[in-house]
């Protein structure tokens, strides 16, 4: 049998509950998140940029990002879209290419690694009539923004150290100046990672490319077509309170649920390199501030015999989880299946109308024929609940 067909007849097992898990309940009057239509709002939940090696894994890894405006009518549009980089920095050290970027204690010569910063940097681009563009994670590219009325400029950022790891988020606007989010849904994005495995002995001899893309997840605009919203703050859900920022919901609320079908490590001797992977970011970021927003994250665990375990995690602002590295649960000798699934669900805590805590998810498999990444399942919706995401310093609801 081969890998291919072992994999999809494994996941393909678990279909049927996922959708029965997702239920009628997905869509609701407000509007759902998705990934497969224009919306006015894209998060592309993992972006990983490695061009030097840092960590001497014999590997090079990019992200190519793409970005289409949809809109036939002839108009441009404007797209304000924000890099948020949550790569630790080594303190007192460096990792094993000199640089002081890292992942965990283990890449930094002092074994000191501080993952509790993140920054992020805002660029501007416009869009032509059914424009798609696409750029390199890790590579320069200008772009004249003049025909937007603000003169020419460096429209896209990039991230220009040795390492990268984080999100994109990206918001259609009215307009550059004033970057107010407007009420149309003409942007469609994808995401694809690549990893080029070299000879240890000589860089430039490319082994293996490993090649892996998911779709962007959108958030479509819900108020009238062609408003201007009045503020930077975007509101995913209405938490219903009078005078409250995010009473009504400018864009759908976040999930309630994430599902995720994979294999388990190890799932057989013809895949012993089963090797499931979620990348977890919070709905609701406070942009242009130092304050990361950190949920607490319930995981319900289930096998082929339907039996359940349970875990809990946390993710700080952006958390790329392999998930055999996190408990014994995700090892096929401990399940005895070769095939599982993961609920993942944000815990409330504190006061839940000043901050959300949903959950945005993408999920990669790796075998020994490679990897693949794919868009999960999401289940219902968190009613009167508001996640926000803020830009330009603004502070949230009060």
């Amino acid at each position: 049998m081969s890998t291919q067909l072992f994999r999809a007849t494994a996941l393909g097992g678990l279909v049927g509950a996922a959708l029965l898990l997702t239920g009628a309940g997905t869509v609701h009057a407000q509007g759902r998140i998705a990934n497969d239509r224009p919306t006015g709002f894209l998060v592309f939940p993992k972006v990983i940029s490695d061009p030097v090696d840092a960590f001497n894994r014999g590997q090079t890894i990019d992200t190519v990002i793409q970005l289409t405006n949809t809109d036939d009518s002839g108009n441009p549009r404007a797209v304000h879209c924000f890099y948020v980089n949550a790569t630790g920095v080594c303190l007192g050290g460096t990792n094993p290419s000199g640089g002081l970027h890292c992942r965990t204690n283990d890449d930094c010569s002092s074994n000191q690694c501080d993952t509790s910063t993140w920054s992020e940097t805002d660029f501007f681009l416009q869009l032509t009539r059914d424009q798609p563009t696409g750029w390199v994670a890790s590579e320069a590219r200008n772009l004249d923004i003049v025909t937007m009325g603000v003169g020419s400029g460096t429209a896209f950022a990039v991230p220009t150290e040795d390492f990268f790891q984080g999100e994109l988020k990206c918001v259609e606007v009215a307009d550059v100046t004033s970057a107010l989010p407007i009420n149309r849904n003409d942007l469609k994005g994808e995401a694809t990672i690549y990893t080029l495995s070299r000879d240890p002995n000589d860089p430039n001899d490319i082994t293996n490319v490993d090649v892996r893309r998911y779709n962007a997840i959108g958030f479509p605009a819900l108020g009238t077509p062609d408003a201007v919203q009045n503020d930077h703050t975007l509101c995913l859900g209405g938490n219903g309170i009078g005078g409250n920022v995010c009473a009504v919901a400018e864009y759908p609320a976040c999930p309630e649920k994430l599902i995720v079908n994979h294999l388990f490590a190890g799932a057989s001797p013809e895949d012993i390199d089963a090797d499931p992977s979620v990348t977890l970011v919070p709905c609701t970021e406070l942009l242009g501030t130092d304050d990361p927003t950190s949920v607490t994250v319930q995981m319900l665990v289930f096998n082929e015999f339907e039996q359940r375990f349970s875990l809990s995690t946390r993710v700080d602002c952006y958390r790329d989880i392999r998930l055999r590295d996190l408990s014994i649960l995700y090892d096929v000798g401990t399940q005895g299946t070769v095939a599982g699934q993961t609920v993942f669900r944000g815990v409330p805590s504190g006061d839940i109308a000043q901050k959300g805590f949903g959950l945005l998810a993408v999920a990669e498999q790796g075998t020994s024929a490679g990897s693949t990444a794919y868009n999960v399942v999401y289940s219902a919706s968190l009613e009167n609940m508001a996640d926000f995401v803020t830009t330009f310093g603004d502070s949230g609801p009060d």
